[in-house]
């Protein structure tokens, strides 16, 4: 079971990315690795940039749990920082995967380790997020095509796609922003009891409760409880 931090998410990422043909276009193979559609560029940027975070969000939490081990942060980040700056997306994949060399490797491998050690969160089942999404983007087609009241509709497909968009990258951001999100959705519930009757008493909001209870079971089993925050699980219904 691949972990759910920093480290184990971009080694798994580099992993599949010593896979694929030095010679193929760059953005070809970062659309590969993340599973997107090498047109659909928004997707592939951002997925891009949330990668390009995990150097430096596992220096961050080494310095923080193992703070012996931070100056040696600068010998594994620093290839991994030129790969990231020095690509060219409309040239070949050597252009990064060239930077990536065994030292990087086995200290991310290391690191996510020691990391595991500390926060002991581990990545949920593929197929399980997959459905997870599948699931939304059904809920996500009902919600648009509804006589919902304008403003409630707004409201729902812009934070149910916020989530969508969570689980879309979740293979490089793991699970807290989907967590989070989902309880964003759910603590606006507290701040507007209009809201609150519609996700209580309405079909569609009895729907959308449900799938947020799904995202939260299904990420939640392989997150610490105490990283959850309480109203989640005082208010989704078990």
């Amino acid at each position: 079971m691949q972990y759910d931090n920093p480290p184990a998410r971009l080694l798994a990422l580099l992993a599949a990315g010593q896979k694929i043909d030095k010679n193929k276009a760059c953005s070809h193979a970062w659309a590969e690795i993340f599973e997107v559609s090498p047109t659909d560029s928004s997707a592939l940027f951002s997925a891009i940039g949330k990668a390009m975070a995990l150097p430096s969000e596992t220096a961050t939490l080494v310095s923080k749990y193992y703070p012996a081990l931070e100056s040696a942060n600068e010998h594994w980040r620093a290839p991994l920082e030129a790969a990231f700056f020095n690509q060219q997306i409309a040239g070949t994949w050597d252009s990064f995967i060239a930077h990536v060399n065994p030292y990087c490797i086995s200290q991310l491998a290391t690191l996510a380790e020691l990391l595991h050690v500390r926060l002991g969160t581990s990545m949920a089942d593929a197929e399980a997020v997959s459905n997870l999404s599948s699931n939304l983007d059904q809920l996500i087609q009902e919600i648009e095509s509804s006589d919902l009241a304008p403003e409630l509709k707004l409201h729902l497909l812009r934070e149910l796609l916020n989530l969508r968009a969570c689980l879309s990258e979740y293979r490089v951001t793991g699970s807290m922003p989907a967590i989070r999100q989902a309880e964003a959705i759910v603590g606006h519930m507290h701040r507007d009891k209009g809201f609150f009757d519609f996700m209580t008493s309405n079909e569609v909001g009895k729907r959308v409760l449900d799938n947020l209870n799904a995202v939260v079971g299904v990420l939640t089993v392989i997150v610490s409880v105490s990283q959850i925050a309480a109203p989640t699980f005082a208010l989704l219904p078990k």
